[in-house]
């Protein structure tokens, strides 16, 4: 009788055993290209010094480094520079993520209650509760799409600044 080599069983591509492991690579392949993606975030985040100015934020290590990548990858999504950014957390907020102040502006970007919602709904999810204004990624999501609308409707940062800080309305009066 002849020899015969091993020939193990490949499944066909039409089997479950199959398409459970295509969809576990496709699965890691996602979550490594998330992770290329916040490294290359962060790596920004420490070149620019943002990383260094979240520190003063005193949050745990790990949400500083989420903060962080936050400012950059908002900033960017909104066409601003990531260190404006910075600059008007630490002028609203002092870092402090749970700021709520006299009119009831919440979070580090000091986003209103309303204007928040109404961002979200821009956005396409629901703030559900003002209190989630104190979630320094979605107070930094919501806060830089705001700054970035009031640059386009003011023309230029100087005004757009006033105008994040006073109000619109007023704003327009000055």
């Amino acid at each position: 009788a002849e020899a015969r080599a091993f020939q193990p069983y490949i499944p066909s591509g039409r089997s479950p055993e199959v398409r459970e492991l295509r969809a576990k690579l496709a699965e890691q392949e996602e979550h490594l290209t998330r992770l290329e993606h916040e490294a290359t975030l962060y790596a920004e985040a420490e070149v620019l010094g943002v990383s260094m100015a979240v520190q003063a934020s005193q949050l745990p290590e790990r949400q500083q480094r989420r903060l962080a990548m936050a400012i950059v990858r908002e900033a960017r999504a909104n066409g601003l520079d990531p260190l404006l950014v910075v600059a008007v957390i630490r002028t609203e907020s002092a870092f402090n993520n749970y700021a709520v102040s006299q009119v009831g502006a919440m979070g580090l970007m000091q986003v209103m209650p309303d204007t928040g919602t109404y961002l979200a709904d821009k956005a396409g999810f629901k703030l559900q509760r003002s209190t989630n204004l104190f979630d320094s990624e979605v107070n930094v999501e919501l806060g830089t799409a705001y700054l970035a609308n009031l640059i386009s409707r003011f023309g230029t940062p100087e005004r757009a600044l006033v105008a994040y800080n006073a109000g619109p309305t007023l704003a327009r009066k000055i």
